[in-house]
């Protein structure tokens, strides 16, 4: 009579376990990750699975999608954690099909299975906390069913970057007004010494003209103001002549 009453216990036992695992979790499980599978240790063989992350910095609230991927699996237990700590940190939100998020000292802090169907890619978004927390990376233990599964998964360490304090549209600009040229206050001046046609006495008025016939006879003075004269052939014989006469 005991006997058969002790076997009914263990059956019954055993049956609520393998359900109530089958829909997620244990709480008993929030900081060890070690899922309540008696008798059956977790292996000791290298993981197919991995945990990736779309990003390996963080700015306060800041959303990044987490994935477990690497073939089949059950079940999942994953939370975010400073080095060195065993308290989730960050809050899960959208995940994939057959899994959820749950509270292990905050609302929806950690995320595992919700059902035992076959997984081959479970997704999940996480958003880091408002502040600061140091490094940190995500840690699960994935089961590919109730007798094998694997703790100790870690993905790589996210570092936390400060929000731009200062956006580029609002640095003020400076102008040196010492080396600074703008073409709107630079006042445009003749020097005494460019050509001025007005200063050329030319007999014929085809001096500036570079088309006209005798142009390379040019002569060229300077006047006692600097400005450039050319004077053509002519010209300089008729200045001659008149001074000729004058003396």
């Amino acid at each position: 009579m005991h006997s058969c009453l002790f076997k009914c216990l263990v059956l019954v036992g055993a049956v609520c376990g393998v359900y109530s695992y089958g829909s997620g979790a244990p709480s008993r499980a929030c900081v060890s990750l070690m899922p309540g599978h008696y008798g059956i240790s977790p292996q000791s063989a290298t993981s197919p699975y991995s945990i990736t992350v779309s990003s390996s910095t963080y700015q306060p609230n800041q959303q990044i999608t987490v994935t477990i991927s690497g073939g089949n699996h059950q079940g999942l237990l994953l939370q975010a954690r400073v080095s060195g700590a065993t308290t989730p940190i960050g809050t899960f939100s959208t995940p994939s099909a057959n899994t959820k998020t749950i509270q292990c000292t905050a609302a929806g802090d950690s995320w595992t299975h919700s059902s035992q169907t076959m997984k081959t890619t479970s997704t999940v978004i996480w958003t880091a906390p408002s502040a600061d927390a140091g490094q940190i990376s995500f840690k699960a233990t994935i089961a590919q069913n109730k007798n094998t599964y694997w703790m100790n998964h870690e993905s790589q360490a996210l570092t936390f970057i400060p929000e731009t304090t200062m956006s580029s549209t609002n640095v003020p600009t400076t102008t040196d007004t010492g080396s600074s040229v703008s073409s709107a206050n630079v006042p445009t001046t003749t020097e005494s010494s460019s050509v001025s046609s007005a200063n050329v006495s030319s007999t014929s008025g085809s001096v500036n003209d570079p088309s006209t016939t005798g142009s390379s006879n040019l002569q060229t003075t300077t006047d006692s103001g600097g400005s450039v004269i050319r004077l053509g052939v002519g010209s300089v014989l008729a200045v001659a002549i008149s001074a000729f006469y004058v003396f």
